[in-house]
């Protein structure tokens, strides 16, 4: 009976260590304008204390078809 449960509570552990990696480490921001006209500058910036560190490589898929457009370590684009 005991190994029921200890399978079964590692099957648990491994479902949130899965849902945590899988959610950790995706951008929350506001762009600098919310409805741009066409060819209108919009400024994108990255809170860096907000993931808790520094030296970050970024990658902006802007149209969600999973290829970046534009790949940087810069913050700001």
């Amino acid at each position: 009976m005991s190994r029921k449960w200890i399978g079964l509570a590692g099957s648990i552990v491994w479902i949130a260590i899965l849902a945590v990696a899988a959610n950790a480490f995706e951008a929350d921001f506001d762009p600098s304008i919310y409805n741009p006209d066409v060819a209108e500058v919009v400024s994108f910036e990255v809170c860096e204390p907000c993931l808790g560190g520094d030296g970050f490589h970024y990658s902006w898929d802007f149209d969600a078809d999973g290829i970046p457009e534009m790949e940087t370590n810069d913050t700001l684009v």
